[in-house]
């Protein structure tokens, strides 16, 4: 009797129905980074829209469920691992499809060295204050890659699950953080005035010159849909998870940045630049103690977004 072999389709693919409604949302909401973006995002907006920071980040997500909308239906009507490069092909052919799908590929590949070298620089200074001692960043930064290759082999339930852990600890943090601040009451009292666009100390020129660093913080919204292959009713749950994902982290980001500016105050905060790290200040002066989780929550994101960026690329090529 002649044996069955398998043809090789069977045994190296994309294993369908292996993601249910939380996997998917975990997809785009981890890649957005939440804590990393928190951290290190809203003082590159602070130098032109201030104290009105977080009024462009509530801004910033109105245009994104605005931008979600037409990926979402495109994903109802299209499910696929190739996301853009499909809608595009579709749409438009296949030359505009190829260049999108190129341009979607490259902008994930940039992703897990761009961290892998952020995680490296950010333990190696965190290191050398905290302990004197100075570790190469790139000998710091093997640690994570390596990590990320073997979850990349495992498959994608476990690197979802890893995801979901790590959002899980980052999101907890950076909530407590700031709700840390808001009931000390924060420099000068509890004010709404931050979603005022006149606190702006640019007017409407920093409002709109913030808001464009400001969407950065929400790169990777769309990555659910690159599970089009792989979500259990892909035509039902992608959108739901793109939407998702999109209120949940820009509710976050909201109400994180704007207990940062109460927290920090119109003066220090309208001086705040790219360089600064306002939320070890936060934790140095609301709660000490709060120093390493926010170490932790920041690397965590970190890895994060190299897990599911790296998931992105697999899906995509």
């Amino acid at each position: 009797m002649a044996e069955h072999t398998h043809h090789p389709s069977e045994l190296i693919g994309l294993r369908r129905g292996a993601v249910g409604t939380v996997g998917a949302v975990i997809m785009s909401a981890a890649i957005m980074g939440p804590a990393v973006s928190t951290f290190f995002n809203p003082q590159f907006s602070t130098p032109f829209s201030g104290y009105a920071t977080p009024f462009v980040y509530l801004l910033c997500t109105v245009a994104m469920l605005i931008t979600a909308s037409g990926i979402m239906e495109m994903a109802r009507e299209f499910p696929s691992a190739g996301a853009f490069y499909t809608y595009v092909t579709r749409g438009l052919g296949a030359r505009a499809g190829f260049v999108t799908g190129a341009l979607m590929f490259v902008a994930y590949a940039l992703l897990p060295p761009a961290e892998i070298g952020l995680i490296g620089s950010f333990l190696q200074s965190t290191f050398q204050t905290e302990f004197s001692v100075n570790i190469p960043w790139w000998i710091i930064g093997m640690v994570p890659a390596l990590l990320m290759v073997f979850l990349g082999f495992e498959g994608i339930r476990t690197s979802l699950r890893t995801a979901l852990m790590l959002f899980s600890v980052e999101v907890f943090i950076v909530l407590l953080m700031a709700i840390i601040i808001v009931v000390n009451g924060g420099h000068s009292g509890i004010t709404l005035r931050p979603f005022n666009p006149g606190a702006s100390p640019n007017g409407f020129h920093g409002i709109v010159t913030g808001f464009v660093f400001a969407a950065l913080s929400f790169v990777g919204f769309e990555g659910a849909t690159t599970l089009g292959h792989e979500v259990r009713d892909p035509k039902r749950l992608v959108p739901r998870a793109v939407m998702l994902s999109v209120l949940a982290v820009g509710g976050l980001y909201v109400f994180c940045i704007w207990a940062e500016v109460i927290g920090l105050g119109p003066k220090a905060t309208n001086a705040l630049t790219g360089s600064d790290a306002p939320w070890t200040t936060l934790a140095s002066t609301y709660a000490s103690w709060m120093k390493w989780p926010v170490i932790i929550a920041s690397v965590s994101s970190m890895f994060a977004v190299m897990i599911n960026s790296a998931n992105g690329i697999v899906r995509i090529l």
